[in-house]
């Protein structure tokens, strides 16, 4: 068996308090693990990632998650959690576990995982500063679906069908990535001959 035919790809996305991994704490995480010839849904997990106090966002960031409603989702699960002690002061091992379940079912193998979506660098940035267990699952290599974008529009034109409207909510986001991806899939590598 190759290494190709080991991997596995997990279309992943997070929602953070900022940029910097250093400093800011992830809020949402969403994970889909499609099938790599047919791109179809195997299985799909989100985690609200409630931490103990809201923590530090500039405006931006902050009016970006009230109008997704994340916010709101936090402050209530908040409240939730506490009323149950179960508030965590930071919530980012509890992630790193139940991320690290995930990949091990979708595959027991380490570094199998290769990590699909959009600007796909920054939320591996997030999880190699908070969730260093899960990371031994993840494949060096990524497929950076906004890199498919990029290449379209510089060499073909704006993609007739593949929309980015980030909702900046975790799964609505890896959606979109994977509509893209299916995009691309069937209309530049496939020319419309393989049913995605």
């Amino acid at each position: 068996m190759s290494e190709v035919d080991n991997q596995q790809w997990v279309v992943l996305d997070l929602e953070t308090e900022g940029l910097v991994p250093s400093q800011c704490r992830v809020l949402e995480c969403a994970a889909i693990h499609v099938g790599r010839k047919d791109l179809q849904t195997h299985s799909a997990v989100s985690w609200l990632v409630t931490h103990g106090s809201p923590g530090y966002m500039d405006a931006f960031v902050q009016e970006m998650h009230t109008r997704s409603g994340l916010l709101a989702a936090l402050d209530a699960d908040r409240s939730f959690l506490a009323s149950t002690n179960q508030l965590l002061d930071d919530a980012h091992p509890w992630l790193d576990r139940a991320l690290t379940a995930h990949f091990a079912s979708v595959s027991p193998a380490l570094r199998s995982i290769v990590l699909v979506g959009n600007s796909i660098h920054f939320d591996r940035a997030f999880l190699e500063q908070h969730c260093p267990v899960a990371c031994k699952y993840l494949h060096h290599r990524m497929i950076d679906v906004s890199g498919l974008r990029m290449l379209y529009r510089a060499w073909v034109g704006e993609p007739q069908s593949a929309e980015s409207k980030d909702a900046h909510r975790a799964l609505s986001d890896c959606n979109m990535s994977l509509t893209d991806l299916r995009w691309f899939a069937r209309n530049v590598f496939f020319n419309n001959s393989v049913p995605l």
